[in-house]
């Protein structure tokens, strides 16, 4: 958890949330605020949201922003909720240090794994389809 807290994502990954019908986990402001942002669907490759409050930063405030209705994608409030993931996303929000901390333990024991190459692995043109 945490990876959302920099960067952005185009309105074509959660624009489901704000159309036909509106995802209810959204607070009225931010979804008023994307389906601004999203409003034109021929443009939704291109048009895009910031993750969080504070996207070039590597902050907390994610976690405190998925608490309050804006987790831009379905993902993000489904972590805000579910109880197997709810006390972390409390704890980090409350506590940037805790955050921090447990953020890079968990980068270093992912940097460890090793890296697939060659045949063997792929960068993904779209992180949502293996690549064809």
């Amino acid at each position: 958890m945490g990876s959302h807290t920099l960067g952005i994502s185009h309105c074509r990954n959660f624009q489901n949330r704000l159309w036909p019908i509106k995802d209810d986990t959204l607070s009225p402001a931010f979804s008023g605020m994307l389906e601004m942002i999203c409003s034109n669907p021929t443009l939704s490759d291109i048009s895009f949201a910031q993750n969080d409050a504070t996207t070039l930063y590597f902050d907390n405030q994610y976690f405190i922003d998925i608490q309050s209705g804006r987790g831009l994608l379905k993902i993000d409030s489904e972590i805000a909720t579910d109880p197997r993931t709810q006390p972390y996303v409390t704890a980090f929000g409350q506590n940037t240090q805790h955050f921090f901390d447990r953020f890079s333990s968990g980068f270093l024991k992912l940097s460890n794994y090793k890296v697939l190459v060659g045949g063997k692995g792929e960068i993904r043109r779209d992180c949502r389809f293996i690549n064809s």
